[in-house]
């Protein structure tokens, strides 16, 4: 089991009450550890969209590994491994959707609604996101923001 990046953010959780995590648990064993020796994720919100526009979000930002080959193949490992993550989470009730086939302004405006909802309902205060917080997560499409609280 590659638990290291789960076991990097249980230590940088400690004392936390709240927190965002970008990306991650990718798989089920990351998930697993993080619950058991963190907290219970709470909500799992996944920007969904398809393939053509997770490629054409990504190939604009020009990093070093953001070629179309690499940015298919973190796209096959979404759909085939990161998508059991999700649907482990669907099956509890913990899934949030947000539509990221929209503008990533749209996307960013929903993901924020979607903030505010969570902390008005939630039993542990959640800060809302600013707009421009918002806007970065609505590029990373088709990655799962985790919601965590102890």
């Amino acid at each position: 089991m590659d638990d290291l990046p789960a076991r990097i953010l249980a230590s940088a959780a400690k004392g936390a009450r709240v927190f965002l995590l970008d990306g991650f648990p990718r798989n089920l064993d990351q998930s697993d550890y993080f619950e058991a020796v963190v907290c219970p994720i709470k909500t799992v919100i996944l920007l969904e969209c398809s393939d053509e526009v997770m490629l054409a979000r990504q190939l604009p930002r020009a990093r070093f590994d953001d070629v179309p080959e690499n940015i298919q193949r973190r796209i096959r490992t979404f759909r085939t491994t990161t998508s059991l993550v999700v649907d482990s989470f669907r099956e509890r009730g913990k899934v949030q959707v947000v539509d990221a086939e929209e503008t990533p302004g749209q996307v960013a405006a929903a993901v924020s609604d979607l903030f505010s909802e969570l902390a008005e309902t939630g039993s542990k205060k959640l800060e809302p996101m600013t707009g421009s917080q918002a806007e970065c997560q609505a590029e990373g499409a088709g990655t799962i923001i985790s919601i965590s609280s102890q």
